[in-house]
Formats: structure tokens, C-alpha cells, sequence
């Protein structure tokens, strides 16, 4: 495929909160480009960092060449710091709008975040480039736990995956499962699910169970992570699935 990469903003532009959201964009649109090249796409970096005209050079950039997708790159910032997830837009009509339901998807079960799904919106650089164009925003500046779980590897093996469906890590993702969970101590027949949550911080968990008790689930995560938990939960830990 042909694919053109925009790292949202000129430098100190942007959302600024608890990290730029220009650097955000550059840390992820870097490796995702190396990572595609990798796999023998070709990329055409749409990016401009010169604060003249930049989103009609953005979008001149990208409609010189033939693409296949167009990508923008972009982080959000709200008021209220409680706002979280990913995000992505498309035109209403865009034919790329079924690609970004699958890449949006990919981001949010593989890095952990809120899933705030696909919108349409008119933003200058999907309605005005040729090709089918995406605008993805990967979490929340203004947040905390979107700034803690930011991970820029991770998110762009993510786009990858859901874009491509070609993963550009040599071992796949997976996940953790628990041993059913112990019980709290005294005569409390319950689990302290607070303390069980505090060995998996900044990852997101799924609470399953049946008529035998509970256990966790988390999301999907490196196999580095996966064994550094199976270390960590000990005597808890039941299984890797992928």
C-alpha cells in the first residue's frame, strides 16, 4: 500500500497538558513510518512544521502522490481532565470509514484506552485530501491514566495491525488470565478487588467469573509485559492467551 502519514501540529503548536500533543504525534508518526517501510509499504510523510499555510501544504503533500489511505496524527486536550480515549474521524461518506472503525478498535483493545469509536467531522484535511483520510486521536493530553498508558511503540504497532492487518512485531500480543482469586482475609467472603487491581497499574482488566469464584483478564499487551506480570502475580497467574 501507499500511505501518507501527517504528525499532526508544527512544533510547540498543538494541545499542551500533561505532555505536547506535538510530540505525542511525532513519537508515534516516526515509528509508525519505520515500521510500514519495514513491511515494505511505501510512506509519504505529509508532515509540515512551518506554521504558514500548513494544513493546504499538508493536503498538497498528500494529493501529489497516489494513496492508498491518508493518516492524521493527532492528541486531545479538554477542559474537564476526566475526559479520556481514543478517537477517530472520518467524513460521513468517507470510504475510509470502515478502515477506521478496524484501526480505532485495534488501538483501543491493544494500548488499553477508552474507546470513543468513529465520528464524522469536516476537519480541513479529510474533506480536502483525494485519498481516503483518517484523523485518529490518541488519548487525551489533559488526562492522566491516557498520559500514563501512552506508549508510542504500542500505538503504532496498533494502527498498523488494524490499517494493514500485518502485525510488525516478531511475537504476537497477548494476554493475561489469573487463578481464581483468593478471598479477602476475616470473615468477609469477597475479593479485595482493589488490591488485586494495584499489580496490573496502568493496564486495563476485565473482571470474569462463575460458580467457583472470579478471576482477571486483561487486555492485550507485549509478551515482554505478559511475562513481566506472570513474574509479578506469582501463585495468581494462570495462563498466556493469545
Amino acid at each position: 500500500m501507499v500511505i501518507g502519514i501527517d504528525m499532526g501540529h508544527p512544533f510547540n503548536c498543538g494541545a499542551f497538558g500533561i505532555m505536547s500533543e506535538t510530540d505525542g504525534n511525532r513519537a508515534v508518526g516516526k515509528l509508525l513510518i519505520e515500521k510500514l517501510e519495514s513491511l515494505r509499504h511505501t510512506v509519504v510523510n505529509c508532515t509540515y512544521d512551518i506554521n504558514v499555510n500548513e494544513l493546504a501544504n499538508r493536503v498538497a503533500l498528500a494529493n501529489a502522490q497516489s494513496l492508498n489511505y491518508f493518516i492524521s496524527l493527532h492528541m486531545d486536550s479538554f477542559d474537564n481532565a476526566s475526559a479520556n480515549g481514543v478517537t477517530i474521524y472520518t467524513t460521513e461518506n468517507s470510504s475510509a470509514k470502515n478502515k477506521a472503525n478496524e484501526i480505532v478498535n485495534v488501538v483501543a483493545n491493544s494500548c488499553g484506552y477508552n474507546n470513543r469509536g468513529w465520528k464524522s467531522a469536516n476537519f480541513y484535511v479529510l474533506k480536502n485530501t483525494n485519498a481516503p483520510a483518517m484523523l485518529l486521536e490518541m488519548g487525551f493530553v489533559t488526562n492522566q491514566d491516557d498520559c500514563n498508558r501512552f506508549n508510542a511503540e504500542d500505538i503504532a504497532n496498533a494502527i498498523i495491525k488494524g490499517l494493514t492487518g500485518e502485525s510488525s512485531t516478531e511475537d504476537e500480543n497477548g494476554y493475561i488470565v489469573t487463578n481464581y482469586l483468593p478471598h479477602s482475609s476475616g470473615d468477609y467472603d469477597g475479593v479485595d478487588i482493589n488490591y488485586v487491581l494495584s499489580y496490573f497499574q496502568n493496564v486495563k482488566c476485565y473482571v470474569r467469573g462463575n460458580e467457583k469464584g472470579i478471576w482477571i483478564e486483561t487486555q492485550y499487551l507485549s509478551m515482554d509485559k505478559c511475562n513481566e506480570l506472570k513474574s509479578t502475580l506469582g501463585s495468581w497467574f494462570y495462563e498466556i492467551k493469545y
